[in-house]
């Protein structure tokens, strides 16, 4: 337990690290990529998509998670 709260402060002050040197005037671009990724994974789980079964929910999803991956 105590790994895990020092886990989460060290990322914590990473991140504020990392923020300073990152340049937010593309900011958007990742913003929208963020939005489409996240769209397509509701997609693999919409109502339509779960009532043709199994697989095509399962190869959906595993397609749309390695494309965050990549991200």
């Amino acid at each position: 337990m105590v790994l895990v709260e020092q886990g989460i402060i060290g990322g914590d002050l990473n991140t504020g690290v990392f923020a300073r040197k990152i340049n937010f005037d593309n900011l958007y671009i990742w913003l929208i990529l963020t939005v489409i990724a996240l769209m397509q994974m509701a997609l693999a789980l919409s109502k339509f998509i779960l009532n043709l079964g199994y697989l095509p929910v399962f190869i959906l999803y595993l397609i749309f998670s390695v494309f965050i991956d990549l991200m």
